[in-house]
């Protein structure tokens, strides 16, 4: 059910015009990145499913695509990238979470959507798919994207909440490449 879910999400991915089509591929590049760092985070978590992390970060941007939909029927915003990106930034994870609940995904799945961007997220209870991809988000953006390469990862609560060690497990992903190569290979197939 994941692999298949993860082919319809990939066909979603498509525009009709040059710069949304970039902007598309990008995210859904990103996707995949999170979506495999998930699933070997996952795997060293008891009581977490390495498949349904790597199809959480597959999913942890759905509210993105209605945004970028939205933004290629309306000349304004495709002529305003600073207006579409502060949209995509305030709304993407609520409107996700609306659109994975009206897809009767499980609450666990909705909850990623909506919560993967509130780094102090720090409920009660054993960790959960929120926390993997929240560190597996983080991960993706190392040398990149000025807003979360910035982020001390130390004050992020989804580290100390899987038992991670910021330092050591920056390092420890390097370990997991071949891992991490095999489910991007697989996703974007």
């Amino acid at each position: 059910r994941n692999l298949v879910t993860s082919l319809v999400m990939k066909q979603m991915f498509q525009a009709t015009t040059d710069s949304l089509d970039r902007r598309l591929r990008a995210l859904w590049e990103h996707n995949v990145q999170v979506a495999a760092i998930a699933r070997v985070l996952a795997a060293r978590i008891p009581g977490l499913s390495p498949d349904q992390a790597m199809l959480a970060g597959l999913l942890h941007d759905i509210g993105v695509l209605p945004i970028l939909t939205h933004a290629e029927n309306s000349p304004q915003l495709r002529g305003d990238m600073i207006t579409l990106d502060r949209l995509v930034v305030e709304y993407h994870a609520q409107i996700g979470a609306k659109i994975l609940s009206s897809w009767k995904f499980p609450p666990s799945l909705v909850a990623v959507a909506a919560e993967h961007e509130n780094l102090q997220r720090d409920p009660d209870g054993p960790p959960d798919l929120v926390d993997v991809v929240i560190v597996a988000n983080l991960q993706s953006y190392l040398g990149g994207t000025p807003n979360h390469a910035q982020v001390d990862w130390s004050t992020v609560p989804a580290f100390r909440r899987l038992g991670f060690d910021t330092e050591v497990n920056t390092v420890e992903m390097t370990e997991h490449q071949d891992q991490l190569g095999e489910v991007q290979h697989l996703l974007d197939t």
